[in-house]
């Protein structure tokens, strides 16, 4: 075949055949990969020199991520089964889409993406089924099934296959995630934690451990992180953290009195302050630890998302609820509470698992207690700054 003028045209590559240099990847696990596979070639994409480089086609490209992206069980089918599940199979072009936006250059994606559209538009089906937790599907699900079904903590009876059964089975690949990835922490004897009430006017209330502690379960308000009735009770690491979280639940009271309570034994937590770093999403053999590590960052998140303290019932906390009370009845991971950040102002929180008369007073003698309020360490907060009075 001939150019206009001439000179003989270079065909155009086949589907798929395009070949890509190693430097339009940027995941190093999937470069990695790649480069054992690599030859000797001219890359297509982006340079004006015909020089040859380590190449791979795009089809090969193609392949790996989608290996890589899909779940290797025979009876794949996703983690639930929603009213659209009768929808067509993902396309693996759009999936192909979302994970690769920053592992491949613009160019190089826009070509697998157009390889695999052709594939599947062609008639010819990629046998392809993302794997469950994949692109944060496994929370999104998780909460959706939680919502929509209605469900409390999985009891002893749960029918094999069940949603109850699977949500048992994911609780279980989150605890060994926790436990794996060294998310087990501790509160120190010791350490002080903050709580308050907002107030009228800058009087020192006079605080005792009744008052702020945890409520008793006649008075246990729902929450994010708790049911109607479950005591839990919630504290911050330092007093402006304190101020900032209850403060966003009063608006019309402008001053805040808080108090702090001592640690008085250590306290086993899950720690999602800093939630180590995804080992790479192209890495199947380490697939259960990404997906399990992206749903706590979700749940996380989820925890730092505003509470809208209308007094009326959320469905919206009910995943939030559901996975709190599984850490809380977990023999396995056998813990007291969570650490998590701050949703108003990146400051650390506490939602421990402590009744109201875990809650001691500065003068209670010593006894099963967790947390003692310290005398001294009550102060009253004008929200403006303007001013602060100290306890006596």
């Amino acid at each position: 075949m001939q150019s206009a003028d001439g000179d003989e045209a270079s065909p155009e590559p086949a589907a798929g055949a395009e070949a890509l240099c190693l430097a339009h990847i940027h995941d190093p696990f999937l470069h990695r990969r790649l480069r054992a596979a690599a030859s000797p070639g001219v890359c297509t994409f982006g340079h004006a020199s015909k020089a040859q480089r380590l190449v791979v086609p795009v089809r090969l490209l193609a392949r790996t991520v989608l290996a890589a992206l899909s779940d290797r069980r025979s009876d794949a089918a996703g983690e639930w089964e929603h009213d659209d599940a009768d929808k067509a199979p993902a396309n693996p072009a759009e999936v192909m889409g979302q994970a690769c936006r920053t592992a491949l250059d613009a160019e190089v994606l826009k070509s697998v993406r157009d390889h695999l559209d052709r594939q599947y538009w062609d008639g010819y089906r990629v046998p392809f089924v993302p794997r469950a937790g994949l692109l944060r599907y496994s929370w999104d699900s998780f909460c959706r099934t939680v919502v929509e079904r209605e469900l409390d903590l999985p009891g002893d009876d749960q029918p094999p296959g069940s949603d109850r059964d699977r949500l048992a089975a994911l609780m279980g690949r989150i605890a060994g995630t926790i436990r794996e990835a060294g998310l087990i922490g501790t509160i120190e004897q010791g350490e002080r934690i903050w709580r308050g009430r907002m107030r009228p006017d800058r009087t020192s209330p006079g605080y005792r451990a009744g008052d702020i502690g945890a409520a008793p379960p006649d008075r246990a308000a729902e929450n994010r992180m708790s049911r109607a009735g479950v005591p839990l009770f919630y504290g911050s690491a330092d007093i402006a953290t304190a101020v900032a979280e209850i403060s966003a639940r009063d608006e019309r009271r402008p001053y805040a009195a808080v108090a702090a309570f001592e640690v008085t034994r250590p306290i086993r937590i899950i720690d999602l302050v800093d939630i180590p770093g995804l080992p790479s999403l192209f890495d199947h053999e380490q697939a259960a630890r990404h997906d399990s590590l992206v749903f706590l960052q979700d749940f996380a998140k989820d925890l730092s998302r505003p509470v809208f303290y209308d007094g009326r019932k959320h469905r919206d906390y009910r995943p939030t609820q559901y996975l709190t009370d599984h850490f809380r009845q977990s023999t396995e991971l056998n813990v007291e509470g969570i650490r998590f950040r701050s949703a108003h102002n990146g400051g650390v929180n506490y939602a421990l698992f402590v009744d109201a008369d875990q809650c001691l007073e500065p003068d209670a003698a010593e006894g099963e207690g967790t947390l003692r309020l310290i005398k001294g360490s009550e102060s009253v907060h004008d929200l403006d700054r303007s001013h602060v009075t100290q306890a006596v």
